[in-house]
């Protein structure tokens, strides 16, 4: 089975490339990687600001950028940063933490630098679940159909969901 590469290209670097393939093609030839690219765009994901999620802060930034190295197994790998409690949270799958993935102390260290408070990392838990059983009955009123709003409990409590980060090792 063919390996699959994935691409994460901006919708106007798209375009650019499809310009410079096109006025490079002398020959006039069909450009089979123009036609890819073309249908790609339909199947785009929306950017942080068509989602309205608020910029991230330099800070944020530098969270993201320091989980780079941390090696996981792939199935979660989400970070979220409280700048309120600076409490930083990464969800983690059950098996991460071994010999061949990078080790709690390890991640530890990597966000153990001033402005963080406290380092929780998780297997397979996320932040709203410890507020889900008190946070849920405020809903119920404004969310009758039965339940808990992510985005309403982010905006609420603080917590900003900065993605998901490291190395999937797959």
């Amino acid at each position: 089975m063919p390996n699959i590469i994935h691409l994460s290209l901006l919708e106007e670097d798209v375009d650019r490339l499809i310009d410079i393939l096109e006025k490079s093609n002398a020959n006039g030839d069909e450009v089979p990687l123009v036609n890819i690219l073309r249908a790609a765009k339909q199947f785009s994901i929306p950017t942080r600001e068509e989602k309205a999620i608020p910029e991230l802060t330099e800070f944020e930034w530098r969270l993201i950028q320091a989980a780079k190295p941390i090696r996981h197994c792939g199935d979660c790998g989400n970070l979220y940063w409280n700048p309120n409690t600076k409490t930083v949270w990464l969800t983690l799958g059950d098996g991460d933490g071994g010999p061949e993935y990078t080790d709690f102390d390890e991640i530890r260290a990597i966000f153990g630098c001033p402005g963080v408070e406290e380092i929780r990392i998780e297997a397979e838990d996320y932040p709203w679940y410890e507020d889900e059983a008190e946070f849920e009955p405020d809903m119920e009123a404004e969310y009758p159909i039965g339940g808990f709003d992510e985005e309403e409990w982010f905006k609420t409590t603080g917590w900003r969901d900065l993605g998901i980060v490291g190395t999937p090792k797959y």
